[in-house]
């Protein structure tokens, strides 16, 4: 398994940076598994004989228990 992750300070365009990307993912690939929860997102979608998870949830304490 492999993890990315995109950070930096509030308010630059992490989370659109990430909906563009499940967009671009979405449009070429098959199945997909959508969890919103306000701007806030988690998709899992199948790419190309892999299985993707994109989530936008921050870093604090609740995100990371």
């Amino acid at each position: 398994m492999k993890v990315m992750a995109l950070f930096g300070r509030g308010n630059i365009g992490k989370t659109r940076c990430l909906g563009h990307l499940v967009n671009l993912i979405h449009s070429e690939g098959k199945g997909c598994n959508y969890l919103f929860e306000g701007q806030d997102t988690r998709v899992t979608l199948d790419y190309k004989g892999h299985r993707i998870t994109i989530c936008t949830w921050g870093d604090n304490e609740y995100e990371e228990q």
